[in-house]
């Protein structure tokens, strides 16, 4: 998944396949999902890296909205100009359900999942291609994070100003940066120190 979801169109496979044929269904697995993911859209990475251009033209930031609950918020954040829509799919009074998340696929932005720890419904909606990226809002190492989803992004709590050599620890072409609160894990105001 990791392979299509960078831009590969292919995979070379040899000895390990040979020496276990079971992998040969996940691999088929992954190449169906990769052609009904990807096949009907851009990559996220280059939607995102696509938009942050145009809009440096524009002199716009690049807009997410996040904590989407119903339609009428979804459709209204997209009227007054989001690029991103969040669905946080973790214990938060702004959790959205699977169901609500699939039921705006039509809605023409980009849709992220906010996870914390459990990730496995995020990566359904990912793999049916109902979210275009998962954002890791918990306390995942930097290596685990590419091998529980992709495409992905890492949100770090900021607490102080060392905190900041973090964002290159993770593999991924962005970092969401945000203010550490021991009470809530992101949505809070609060201004990072320094």
């Amino acid at each position: 998944a990791f392979a299509f979801a960078s831009g590969f169109q292919g995979l070379l496979v040899g000895e390990a396949v040979l020496r276990r044929p079971e992998l040969v269904k996940e691999l088929q697995e992954v190449i169906r999902w990769a052609g009904l993911v990807h096949g009907k859209k851009p990559l996220f990475w280059e939607q995102i890296f696509s938009s942050i251009h145009r809009l440096r033209e524009t002199e716009r930031p690049l807009v997410k909205i996040c904590g989407i609950t119903n339609r009428n918020d979804a459709e209204l954040a997209v009227k007054l100009g989001a690029d991103l829509l969040g669905f946080v799919l973790a214990s938060s009074p702004r959790r959205v359900s699977a169901e609500t998340v699939a039921s705006l696929s039509d809605v023409s932005v980009m849709k992220i999942g906010v996870v914390v720890d459990e990730v496995s419904e995020a990566l359904s909606l990912l793999k049916q291609g109902y979210l275009d990226a998962i954002q890791f809002h918990g306390d995942q190492k930097p290596s685990a994070c590419y091998k529980l989803a992709f495409p992905y992004y890492k949100a770090l709590r900021i607490d102080s100003c060392s905190d900041f050599a973090l964002e290159h620890e993770f593999h991924c072409p962005r970092i969401l940066l945000d203010a550490f609160s021991s009470h809530e894990r992101g949505g809070t105001g609060k201004i990072i120190d320094g």
